[in-house]
């Protein structure tokens, strides 16, 4: 049962990639933007590649992410599904490492995070983004906890 979700999750991100793309879809691929709390807890910069299919109700993602505070580097990476067109149910999960002075390759954090959010795209290709995620420490040193995701970007 540990690994029930993860099977389906990983079962379910091979369909979704799986498909042939579609061509000719006005809808963007990319995007780059600034977000507030979300996997890297404080703040990152992300970027966000998409694929588009012929069944528009289903946009596959993947998304990578940095962020810098004094003496720690976070960097989530995020993969999950959009669901509709213009406005998105987004469904995904990732994890984010961080990277402390000194650096100890063995010992390097991980927060594992699975999210719910909700994507509005207007017509000049900006998109405003806010979900809520729940963190998985894989220790028991820090409880799980849900926490909170508002982002600003770009798409192109």
């Amino acid at each position: 049962m540990k690994y029930f979700f993860t099977s389906i999750y990983l079962h379910f991100s091979v369909a979704v990639f799986s498909q042939a793309p579609v061509q000719g879809d006005p809808l963007p691929d990319r995007a780059v933007y600034l977000e507030a709390g979300g996997p890297a807890l404080i703040y990152s910069l992300n970027v966000e590649l998409a694929r588009k299919f012929a069944s528009a109700n289903v946009q596959p993602f993947a998304r990578l992410g940095v962020s810098l505070i004094p003496s720690i580097i976070m960097v989530p990476l995020e993969f999950g599904a959009l669901l509709c067109r213009r406005e998105h149910l987004e469904l995904s999960g990732g994890l984010t490492a961080w990277f402390e002075e000194p650096l100890h390759p063995e010992d390097i954090p991980r927060i594992f995070f699975l999210r719910t959010g909700y994507r509005i795209t207007n017509d000049n290709d900006w998109i405003f983004r806010f979900g809520i995620q729940w963190n998985m420490l894989p220790n028991d040193d820090f409880p799980n906890f849900p926490w909170p995701a508002l982002a600003v970007g770009k798409t192109f």
